[in-house]
């Protein structure tokens, strides 16, 4: 449903030690939008499964309302002053 707004992404995955010395997973991702700013986030879970889905669903909220905004500003700039 982004593809036309996506140039690139990167996603790693990777251990972490954890603040309680346990072993964490960290999803980092890293997006470069079409004529949008650049989205990177990480998120740590316990398990590697829940920080890749964490990370998918905050990939979908960040998306959705950068294209809104963009969407909404482009509105507003084709409206005659």
């Amino acid at each position: 449903r982004f593809r036309d707004h996506i140039q690139w992404a990167r996603v790693k995955v990777a251990d972490v030690n954890g603040p309680g010395g346990g072993a964490d997973k960290r999803c980092v991702v890293q997006l470069r939008l079409r004529n949008l700013p650049d989205v990177v986030f990480a998120i740590t879970q316990l398990d590697v499964r829940a920080a890749v889905d964490e990370a998918a669903d905050r990939v979908a909220r960040v998306l959705a309302q950068r294209v809104r905004r963009h969407q909404r500003g482009s509105a507003m700039a084709a409206i005659p002053a």
